[in-house]
């Protein structure tokens, strides 16, 4: 019942392939495995993908619970140990998106414009 449209100029290829990653990884791992993962995410205010897996949890597991907004870490980086991983957001990911001036000339951008000013768009 959505349309969602974007295209790589905004999200780039690393958050291509992480989001990509992260939803199979959601699709196939468990949802105890991801709350399990979770519980023990929530123990820390911040830890690291290293931490994490050294305490058990396999990358599929730490991914699935990011698809799942149960762990948080950046989202436009390539996936390392020493990578921040938290229970909590870290980006204002759409503070950031609308920021770009890219973003500010897009469709949705015009969009948004003619809506606050009233202008019908049929």
């Amino acid at each position: 019942p959505y349309l969602v449209w974007t295209d790589q100029e905004h999200l780039g290829n690393v958050m291509t392939l992480n989001l990509d990653m992260w939803r199979v990884n959601g699709a196939n791992v468990p949802n105890a495995e991801t709350d399990t993962f979770s519980a023990w995410l929530r123990r820390f205010e911040a830890t690291t993908i290293g931490d994490a897996v050294r305490a058990g949890f396999t990358l599929d597991v730490i991914e699935a619970a990011a698809w799942r907004w149960k762990a948080f870490m950046p989202l436009n980086e390539a996936t390392r140990y020493d990578m921040l991983l938290t229970p909590e957001p870290q980006d204002d990911l759409m503070g950031s998106y609308f920021e770009l001036q890219v973003a500010q000339r897009s469709w949705w951008s015009k969009l948004a414009t003619k809506h606050r000013t009233g202008v019908r768009h049929d």
